[in-house]
């Protein structure tokens, strides 16, 4: 249980990794930092940080690699930068026409961003700088971008439209060199995508979830059957799927 909590759905989780500590993103249009105290009951994690980013619902939150820094996206098309050591906004950018943002995903370098809109468009962001550095299209109708993944290798990204299609993109030649799916045949709403370290396999989540191979995008294995999963992450060296359903966290046989 946390005490002190939105004014309004939870949108997002981020974990901090080797802490006891977590962000959440709100309707409310607030990031929340909390630390989790040992054992459980009603004070079982207390808020150290409250920062409204945006007037307008957070979307998204993603972890920068040092884990000192979170970007926060809104409904509004701005992104914050957030400096969890300091619980501040430490830099901020709109994307172009305030078109809402619906996803975002720091690069594994840390120096980029990207960042998925209403409209279909892919944004890569200098974060330093805090400009718009390239922009990846989807197809006319495509619908909003539902989820992003960098690869490990921080070559290649892939990106999932309304319309259930999977396109990857490289991130050196800047254009898409592969997609899953087609208008014909798309592998159903997609709620996440991950690479596993090696950047050889891809998992895609949504309506079931399904592992292709990074490159050529051969479906290796599917799992859940038709049960809706909202989170994917491969663990110990792509042996095996984490899924998050609805009632419950699932792990999967071997990938590879």
């Amino acid at each position: 249980p946390f005490s002190g909590t939105h004014g309004g759905a939870v949108r997002d989780v981020a974990l901090l990794p080797g802490v006891r500590m977590c962000a959440s993103a709100g309707a409310d249009g607030v990031v929340k930092l909390w630390e989790f105290a040992a054992g459980s009951g009603k004070e079982a994690a207390t808020c150290l940080h409250s920062l409204t980013t945006s007037q307008a619902a957070v979307s998204a939150l993603s972890l920068h690699a040092t884990a000192k820094y979170l970007a926060a996206a809104s409904d509004d098309g701005s992104f914050t930068v957030v400096g969890l050591d300091e619980g501040a906004a430490l830099a901020r950018a709109l994307a172009p026409g305030g078109v809402a943002l619906t996803c975002a995903q720091f690069h594994p370098d840390g120096l980029i961003l990207g960042t998925g809109g209403a409209d279909g468009v892919v944004r890569i962001w200098d974060v330093k700088s805090l400009t718009n550095a390239a922009s990846f299209d989807s197809v006319p109708g495509a619908g909003a971008v539902r989820a992003l993944a960098f690869s490990e290798n921080g070559y290649h990204l892939a990106s999932a439209a309304a319309d259930g299609i999977v396109k990857l993109w490289d991130l050196r030649k800047l254009k898409s060199f592969a997609q899953i799916g087609d208008s014909d045949t798309p592998p159903g709403a997609v709620s996440s995508l991950a690479y596993d370290a090696s950047a050889q396999f891809l998992a895609v989540a949504g309506e079931g979830g399904h592992v292709y191979t990074a490159k050529s995008c051969e479906r290796l294995c599917s799992f859940t059957g038709s049960e809706p999963v909202a989170g994917v992450r491969f663990a110990d060296k792509a042996q095996r799927v984490v899924a998050l359903c609805k009632k419950h966290i699932v792990a999967y046989g071997a990938a590879s």
